[in-house]
């Protein structure tokens, strides 16, 4: 598995939410987050989605 999806599954694992709402955390439609997060799809989550979710996870962790 590419890097970039290896951390956005290990981001999701930390935020402990589901999909939807990460795809709205991250401003992204749900079908694009299902891609992120699918080993077997091509499509990488850009790097500015790992950047909104690494300053969630930042901030839920301040708590």
């Amino acid at each position: 598995m590419h890097p970039r999806k290896t951390e956005f599954n290990k981001l999701r694992d930390q935020l402990d939410i589901t999909l939807p709402e990460i795809a709205i955390l991250i401003g992204k439609s749900w079908s694009a987050t299902r891609k992120y997060a699918a080993g077997a799809d091509v499509r990488l989550p850009p790097d500015e989605v790992l950047a909104t979710m690494r300053k969630a996870v930042a901030q839920m962790q301040k708590r």
